[in-house]
């Protein structure tokens, strides 16, 4: 009701410009014409708080609305086959009315490692219960959660909003239509501009909510109760795995061995002359003892 007040406040201001122009002009009758509109508009607020009390007095008489509700469900699962359950998840979400919003099937690395998947669901917020008991029926049941959050306030006061912005768009193109002067009508434009921005700005943000009362999210993690089997020749397996790191033991040593020579070959002045300093001082130290 604050911006419905200062978008009135708005109108006034303009609507008194126009009241200033029109007596510097000496137009009579456009004077009074423009006295009549801002008395006029001037009563709307006290006429609207009115109107609203009584609204608010019938509200409080009107019974309790449901609450609006946005729901999420977590729920994880061991099953036998990871693989299966995903095609019987997405087949189950479309009985339901839903969508897969996200998919993550992690594939196992080696037979020591586990399959392991997960899952984004949105479903109707009315078959959310029927979704969790159906998915519950497709393993083990490690955990479920549920979660909910009262939008109820939200939407009201988003409603409420939106209803006063627009009202204020229709004020504001009534003086517009009215208005004589370029200045007067880029400044009406100008305040039109920024009403109609609020306006689409509350009403993406009133559609998400609803949206999200609308329909739930689940988030769904699978795992296999065993290991995702190996070949069907595990010593042939083993004899290939034990190959592979051999090759690749031998691959590491020889890239040391290449490595150690460049290093070799990029210290050899160095080394060269350690080596002279060294045969030098041992060719001392032998002819010295000869030479006594």
């Amino acid at each position: 009701m604050t911006r419905y007040f200062g978008g009135r406040a708005i109108a006034l201001t303009v609507l008194a410009t126009l009241m200033v122009g029109s007596c510097s002009s000496g137009g009579v009758k456009e004077q009074a014409v423009l006295r009549e509109q801002g008395d006029n508009y001037a009563a709307a607020p006290e006429a609207e708080q009115t109107t609203a009390t009584g609204e608010g007095e019938a509200a409080r008489d009107a019974p309790q609305q449901t609450p609006q509700l946005i729901k999420t469900a977590n729920i994880a699962l061991t099953v036998e086959s990871v693989t299966e359950t995903l095609d019987e998840i997405t087949e189950l979400v479309q009985q339901q009315g839903g969508d897969v919003l996200e998919l993550q099937d992690n594939q196992p690395q080696n037979t020591l490692t586990p399959h392991t998947a997960s899952m984004q669901l949105r479903v109707p917020q009315g078959n959310l219960e029927g979704t969790l008991v159906e998915l519950s029926n497709l393993g083990k049941v490690e955990s479920k959660t549920i979660q909910a959050e009262d939008v109820s306030g939200q939407l009201v006061d988003f409603s409420a909003r939106l209803r006063n912005l627009r009202k204020t768009e229709e004020m504001l193109l009534d003086i517009m239509e009215r208005s004589g002067s370029m200045t007067d009508v880029l400044t009406v434009s100008k305040e039109l501009s920024n009403v109609r921005s609020q306006v689409e700005q509350i009403d993406a943000q009133l559609q998400d909510l609803r949206n999200r009362v609308a329909f739930s999210t689940i988030s769904v993690q699978l795992e296999a109760t065993v290991a995702t089997p190996g070949i069907r020749e595990p010593l042939r397996d083993r004899m290939g795995q034990t190959w592979t790191r051999a090759t690749h033991s031998v691959g590491r040593f020889t890239t040391s061995l290449l490595q150690l020579g460049l290093w070799l070959i990029a210290y050899s002045p160095y080394l060269a002359i350690l080596a002279v300093v060294g045969w030098l001082i041992y060719r001392f130290r032998k002819t010295v003892p000869d030479e006594q």
